[in-house]
């Protein structure tokens, strides 16, 4: 078998055009599949939490008009910490799905209430943190809002 330079060459570059289209192929394919174990992961974790869940039974039963009593006078109560707990792990998600770690539509299915709940019942929480932090739970705020829009 001979080479010839000007008849092999289109159809190696051919050959090797397809490899590395079907590389990119199968590495988008493997991306996904792993961010959505990510998801897969943060959902267990999420409910395996023993701490955060707590934290949610005590953000509950704080009426409304009082949450933001715990931004700043009575910071350090148990109160104040079940709440940073709460906005600390949902910043943490939301900036997880801004970073492509977490497949966000897997995560609107399960926590859009509890994400709008939250969002609603420490909204004046978090302004009132912003004014001596202003990015503080910025992702978060963020997430809620977008995740807000969709019906």
């Amino acid at each position: 078998m001979t080479f010839d330079l000007f008849t092999d060459i289109p159809a190696i570059a051919i050959v090797a055009s397809i490899s590395i289209l079907i590389t990119i192929l199968l590495f988008k394919k493997n991306t996904n599949h792993q961010v959505k174990v990510h998801t897969l992961a943060f959902s267990r974790e999420h409910s395996e939490d023993k701490k955060l869940m707590a934290a949610y039974s005590v953000l509950h039963s704080i009426p409304d008009k009082y949450v933001v009593n715990f931004a700043r006078e009575n910071r350090e109560h148990d109160e104040a910490s079940d709440i940073r707990t709460i906005l600390n792990h949902w910043e943490r998600a939301a900036i997880g799905i801004k970073h492509g770690v977490y497949y966000e539509p897997m995560l609107i299915e399960s926590y859009k209430t509890l994400v709008a709940s939250i969002s609603k019942k420490t909204e004046n929480y978090i302004a009132l943190a912003q004014i001596d932090s202003p990015k503080i739970y910025e992702n978060f705020e963020l997430m809620a809002a977008r995740w807000d829009k969709i019906k």
